[in-house]
């Protein structure tokens, strides 16, 4: 017997590759349904994987991408694309190749791998919290919703801390320390930034192209792409991304916005001269309007030091060198990083290094496997964390049902 705690993305691959290897497997999940998180990602529409080389894959790992080679090179992006198409579920490719289902709809996908599951033959209990696991010679004794049951392997894949609405308690690592595991320090990932003074008028305002430039210590650090204002701060792809990458713990650092990084300090001065001319008997407010959305213009002016009522005939070449730094090394003051309710993954999990990656098997307790969020691996948005998903819990499973049989025979 293989018991798999946890209905998320790695617990249920990890649950159908022991099925196909014959092995039985009871599927134990807290909540009311599997996948609950899963329902969400995507912005409920199910970012499936990424449809970059797998190489690329391992690029956008943030920790530990060593890890995940075995695993990549196991089950790829095209394997979990084929499973799906194979189970009547089109999926489609994005900017960024990302690959999400045709229809848009996270449900398709998990309606799809009850399914799958269902047909191999596993038993799937909901409602059904882990109390305790123990491991007593050979077996495994799992205490469950008043129940024991007993398992030659046991298969954490209960995630991390991040949106906890969704039952993400912590459980694993709570019983990885109990089996001697050591625990990499938690925190939220892929979250957006409180600003110490944030800019309420502009929430909801979306950014492109812009750049994102933060210091920690001597080390400098940028991004390109999306930015959105928030009530709180900042969020968007380039926040997100930084979240991913900001040392901890956390300490405030210098942040800036580029709000137009295609064009040199020279090349932006000589652009506002040339407005400024068009029309001098306009107040600068308004000439900074063709650069800028208008909601943006009073702080940019307000931090560049300038009167907003300044006409154009009176701007000064210093007015417009304050102006130039200004647009292209906006100041934000950094607060701190949202919390886990937020977060779309946690960084940090059990050590890697105390976790065999052929086969996602504990070094320190035979039969003990994990697989997804509760490692210690994290990677960018796009995709690459629900391949990780996949890609650990295919390994999972299908070395516990392997083990199994051994230890039957």
């Amino acid at each position: 017997m293989i018991l798999v705690i946890g209905g998320g993305p790695a617990g249920c691959m990890a649950a159908l590759s022991a099925a196909k290897q014959g092995a039985p497997v009871i599927l134990l999940e807290q909540n009311e349904k599997i996948g609950k998180k899963w329902y969400i990602t995507g912005k409920g529409r199910c970012n499936l994987t990424n449809d970059a080389d797998m190489s690329m894959h391992l690029s956008h790992i943030r920790r530990n991408p060593k890890f995940l080679m075995g695993a990549f090179a196991r089950y790829t992006k095209e394997d979990i694309k084929r499973f799906f198409i194979s189970c009547g579920v089109a999926v489609k490719t994005e900017r960024g190749e990302r690959v999400f289902p045709v229809s848009d709809k996270s449900s398709d996908t998990i309606s799809a791998f009850q399914r799958a599951l269902k047909e191999a033959g596993v038993q799937i209990l909901l409602n059904t919290k882990v109390d305790q696991i123990e491991k007593k010679e050979d077996y495994f004794t799992v205490q469950a919703k008043g129940k024991e049951y007993r398992a030659r392997a046991v298969i954490i894949a209960t995630g991390g801390l991040s949106y906890p609405v969704t039952g993400s308690t912590g459980d694993g690592y709570r019983w990885a320390k109990h089996f001697g595991h050591r625990i990499k320090p938690l925190y939220p990932s892929l979250v957006g930034l409180n600003l110490l003074h944030p800019y309420p008028d502009l929430s909801g305002l979306s950014l492109r192209n812009i750049r994102l430039e933060a210091k920690w210590g001597k080390k400098a650090k940028e991004w390109f792409g999306e930015l959105l204002f928030t009530h709180y701060g900042i969020s968007g792809p380039v926040v997100l991304q930084m979240s991913a990458e900001a040392p901890v713990p956390f300490a405030a650092f210098p942040l800036y916005l580029n709000f137009k990084p295609a064009l040199h300090a020279e090349q932006l001065s000589a652009r506002i001269q040339r407005e400024v001319d068009k029309d001098p008997l306009k107040e600068i407010g308004t000439i900074a309007n063709r650069l800028l959305p208008q909601s943006l213009v009073p702080h940019v002016i307000r931090a560049a030091g300038i009167d907003p009522k300044t006409r154009g005939a009176v701007f000064t070449a210093k007015d417009r060198r304050n102006l130039t730094d200004t647009l292209l090394h906006f100041p934000l003051d950094v607060g701190s990083f949202r919390g886990f309710s937020e977060a779309i993954i946690t960084r940090g999990g059990v050590f890697v290094q105390e976790v065999d990656a052929k086969s996602m098997q504990s070094k320190k307790v035979e039969g003990l496997y994990f697989c997804g969020e509760v490692l210690d691996i994290d990677a960018d948005t796009g995709g690459y964390n629900m391949q990780i998903a996949w890609s650990t819990g295919f390994v999972a499973g299908t070395h516990a049902a392997g083990f199994g049989k051994e230890a039957n025979e």
